[in-house]
């Protein structure tokens, strides 16, 4: 074979492994280039990932961050005032009491109250009321006394020990007063009264009607303080009747289901501010990541096998050595 056909085959060869390298990874005939589904499909993928993202996060939101909290109450003394009446209702007397407030339960000696308000003091306690006369330099004046105990049997007891140290005969003695009569409250079931007089009539005395009754688990104690006089015989009595009567229609009124305790806070959850806006916050950015994520790794991965390819592109072979093409 001449030199001539010599060259021309080693030119045909050239030409062939060019055309062979050439095809095996560029876009010029080679494998179409991956990755180019319908984009409309991936931004489906990347909605459906974000919406399974929220609903997992969504979920894990009412296990964990609701705070579990019981029933909370308190105990308010204060409400021992809604089981007086707010006046007396008695001529010659002021509406507006002088004087109101809780009292000490062991302050009165009772050892059935001071033992329950030890027991339970959102149903036990004591308050006292007074109201003055109308009449200046008079020292006649109403007194209430309100005993609330936890159960009917007990607020009897209490009603039956104070019946013994204020109504006896000589529940007044160390006053130089003498029970003069008793009587009972008309209208109100159980109630009991004594009427005191002064064993030495003066300018200055006063006679003492006292009453006591029982409305359900709370015992009520009146007490009036009125200037005797031929004129006015049994005043203090009928004052007492009176002021009893205006007590036990309001008691009756204000009794059942009464209780010193008061609702704070339900039972129930609570959600915590601060850690739902951190828990919404990185739920909302994992969201986010989950929906974005793999199309900036699909897109960067793509980009990858671009520059790849683009090297193969730029190499040929020949005779068994690879070259690479000059970039213009």
């Amino acid at each position: 074979m001449s030199g001539a056909e010599t060259d021309e085959t080693d030119e045909e060869n050239n030409s062939a492994s060019l055309t062979t390298e050439a095809g095996k990874g560029g876009t010029d005939g080679g494998e179409p280039e991956r990755g180019s589904a319908n984009p409309y499909r991936r931004s489906a993928f990347a909605v459906a990932r974000a919406i399974v993202v929220l609903a997992i996060a969504g979920a894990g939101f009412a296990v964990i961050i609701p705070v579990h909290h019981d029933r909370q109450t308190r105990v308010v003394d204060s409400r021992l005032a809604d089981l007086t009446v707010p006046e007396t209702g008695v001529a010659g007397f002021n509406t507006k009491p002088a004087s109101a407030g809780v009292q000490p339960a062991a302050n009165v000696g009772l050892t059935v109250l001071s033992t329950a308000a030890k027991q339970d003091p959102g149903h036990t306690g004591l308050y006292t009321k007074d109201w003055a006369a109308t009449a200046k330099g008079s020292k006649d004046a109403i007194g209430l006394v309100v005993f609330l105990l936890p159960t009917p049997a007990k607020a009897q007891s209490v009603l039956e020990q104070v019946s013994k140290m204020e109504l006896a005969a000589s529940a007044q003695s160390a006053n130089s007063l003498d029970r003069h009569a008793t009587f009972t409250v008309p209208g109100v079931s159980g109630s009991a009264g004594s009427l005191f007089v002064p064993k030495k009539a003066t300018s200055t005395s006063q006679d003492l009607a006292v009453s006591i009754f029982r409305t359900g688990t709370v015992v009520s104690f009146v007490q009036v303080a009125a200037k005797s006089s031929a004129a006015a015989a049994n005043e203090a009595q009928d004052h007492a009747i009176s002021a009893s009567k205006t007590q036990a229609a309001h008691v009756e009124k204000v009794e059942p289901g009464f209780s010193l305790v008061e609702l704070v806070r339900p039972a129930g959850n609570t959600i915590p501010t601060t850690a739902s806006i951190v828990w919404i916050a990185g739920s909302v950015v994992a969201a986010i990541l989950a929906a974005v994520g793999p199309l900036l790794y699909g897109r960067a991965r793509r980009r990858r096998q671009a520059r790849i390819q683009a090297e193969l592109d730029r190499m040929i072979v020949v005779r068994g050595q690879t070259i690479t093409k000059r970039r213009r």
